[in-house]
């Protein structure tokens, strides 16, 4: 993303926080998306972040998904059953904990996996 290559989604999700290219590089470095989210979370987030972060997220897993067939196909698989992302820190926004979530990133992974079962490419 931007000249950087991040290990994972996470790591690139949270750098998109910050314009710092130092920042970024220093988050791509992090040893795990739990170190790459606990950076992010300290980072002053931009004004319009709630509105741009899912779109951010979308086109992550885009480009993940566009890089990896073997996952695309693992995705495809999944056929109709709802994709719930689990968890167990309390996070209810991208996905479910305690039976509580909106599962954003659940979403986010169904539409994708419609998109593929549609056969539509995907635009980097």
């Amino acid at each position: 993303m931007n000249g950087i290559i991040y290990p994972t989604v996470e790591h690139a999700f949270h750098a998109a926080k910050t314009s710092d290219k130092e920042v970024k590089a220093q988050i791509a470095r992090l040893t795990s998306p739990g170190e790459a989210r606990k950076r992010g979370n300290q980072l002053m987030l931009p004004p319009d972040w709630d509105e741009v972060k899912v779109d951010i997220m979308y086109d992550l897993l885009k480009q993940k998904f566009s890089t990896y067939p073997d996952l695309t196909e693992l995705l495809h698989s999944t056929g109709k059953i709802e994709l719930i992302a689990g968890n167990s820190e309390d996070e209810t926004f991208w996905g479910v904990c305690n039976g509580k979530g909106r599962n954003e990133l659940g979403k986010l992974l169904m539409q994708l996996r419609e998109r593929i079962k549609r056969n539509i490419t995907f635009r980097l």
